[in-house]
C-alpha cells in the first residue's frame, strides 16, 4: 500500500526534467496505536514507574543528550527539496544517516512497546534499563544485545515479527519493512515533531484526518473458527456453536493458533491501557467505556500527532456524540481541545432508491 502511494503521487506530480520528489521519509508501514512517545520510554515498561532509582540516577538527562545528537541530522534531510538529481541523492544519503542514528532509539521503543504488551513475567525491566543506559551513553545498541533472550522477545513482540528478531538483522529488516511496528511517530517523522532537531521542542502535524475502522477490539471466536469449519456461521444455537469450536480445537495446529489470537488481544489491551487516558473515564462514580473501540483509540491518537495550533478530522460514529462510552473522549475534544464543529450524516433511504 505505501509503494502504490508513492507510485500514485509520482504519477500525478511528475514534472518533465524533474526527478521523483524523494517521499521516503513521508510513508512508512507500521501500527498506528501502539507506538509510544518519546515520554513513554523513560518509564519502566513492566511497572509503568519512572526511570529514576538509584539504578538509572541521570540517565534522563543522558538518553534526552544522546536523542539531541541523533536528531541534528535533521536538517539535513530537510535543507533542500529535492529538485535535482543531486539533491535527492543528498536527501537519501541524509535519510540513511538519520535513520541509523534513530535506529537504537527505535529499538528501545519496540522494547518498551513489547514488554508492555507481553507484561508479567515476560517483561524484562531490569533489561530494559540496561539497553537504554547503553543507548543514553554511546547512542548505539549494546554489543551483546543478542543474548539477552527475554529483551529480544520484547523487541520481536515490538516490531511486530513473526519470528524472534537477530540482533544483527534490525537495521536491514527495519530498512526494508518487512514487518509492522509499534510506530514511534517522533522516531519516524522527527521532521514534524522536531524540525530544529531539538528535543525539547516538540511540535507535530499540522493537520491529521482519519477514516479509522469503526469495530470494537475484542474477539470473535464465531469468525475465527469459521476459518476452519463453515457450519458455525449457521450454527442455531450457541451449544451447536460450542461443540464445533470444541472438535476444530483437537487439533493441535489450530488450538495453538488460537491461544495466540487470544493472546494478541491481551497485548493490545495492555498497551491501550498505558497510552490512552480517555478511553474509560469516572460517570457519577461509575467507570464507563464499553468495549475498546478502534473509532475511538484513533481519535485520541490523532489529538497526540498534532501541534499545539494543529487540526484534526476524523469520521466517526455517531456514539462520539450520543454514547455514554464515548464521555471520555467528548471531554478530550470539548474540554482538551476545542472542537469547532461536529456533523452528522443519516442515511434515512437505506433501501436507495427505487
Amino acid at each position: 500500500a505505501v509503494e502504490l502511494t508513492k507510485l500514485s503521487l509520482w504519477i500525478e506530480s511528475h514534472s518533465e526534467g524533474l526527478p521523483l520528489t524523494f517521499l521516503d521519509h513521508r510513508f512508512m508501514v507500521g501500527d498506528s496505536l501502539t507506538g509510544p512517545f518519546f515520554e513513554h520510554l523513560l518509564k519502566y515498561p513492566g511497572s509503568q514507574k519512572p526511570m529514576e532509582d538509584l539504578f538509572t540516577v541521570g540517565l534522563q538527562k543522558r538518553f534526552t543528550k544522546a536523542l539531541r545528537e541523533a536528531l541534528k541530522h535533521v536538517r539535513d534531510l530537510e535543507v533542500s527539496v529535492g529538485d535535482s538529481v543531486s539533491d535527492v541523492q543528498a536527501k537519501e544519503a541524509a535519510k540513511a544517516r538519520l535513520d541509523q542514528a534513530l535506529l537504537p532509539f527505535r529499538i528501545v521503543a519496540a522494547a518498551w512497546a513489547g514488554g508492555v504488551m507481553l507484561g508479567g513475567s515476560r517483561c524484562d525491566d531490569h533489561g530494559y534499563a540496561l539497553l537504554t543506559g547503553a543507548v543514553a551513553d554511546t547512542g548505539a545498541l549494546p554489543p551483546d544485545l543478542g543474548e539477552q533472550t527475554s529483551l529480544m522477545r520484547m523487541i520481536t513482540r515490538g516490531l511486530g515479527w513473526e519470528e524472534e528478531a537477530s540482533a544483527s538483522g534490525l537495521s536491514s529488516d527495519l530498512a526494508w519493512g518487512v514487518s509492522i511496528p509499534a510506530l514511534p511517530y517522533e522516531l519516524v517523522c522527527p521532521e514534524v515533531f522536531f524540525p530544529d532537531g531539538k528535543s525539547a521542542e516538540r511540535h507535530g502535524f499540522d493537520a491529521v484526518l482519519g477514516n479509522p475502522p469503526w469495530d470494537a477490539v475484542r474477539q470473535k471466536s464465531k469468525e475465527f473458527f469459521a476459518a476452519f469449519d463453515f457450519d458455525i456461521l449457521a450454527a442455531p444455537t450457541k451449544r451447536e456453536r460450542m461443540a464445533i469450536e470444541e472438535r476444530v480445537k483437537r487439533d493441535p495446529k489450530v488450538d495453538a493458533l488460537h491461544r495466540r489470537y487470544l493472546a494478541e488481544f491481551d497485548a493490545q489491551h495492555a498497551i491501550h491501557d498505558v497510552l490512552y487516558g480517555f478511553q474509560v473515564v469516572e460517570v457519577k462514580d461509575e467507570r464507563t467505556g464499553g468495549d475498546p473501540d478502534l473509532a475511538k483509540l484513533f481519535i485520541e491518537r490523532d489529538s497526540q500527532l498534532i501541534a499545539p495550533t494543529g487540526l484534526t478530522g476524523c469520521v466517526v460514529p455517531s456514539a462520539f456524540h450520543a454514547n455514554e462510552g464515548a464521555t471520555g473522549i467528548r471531554r478530550l475534544y470539548l474540554e482538551q481541545m476545542g472542537l469547532r464543529c461536529c456533523y452528522s450524516f443519516e442515511n434515512r433511504r437505506k433501501a436507495g432508491r427505487r
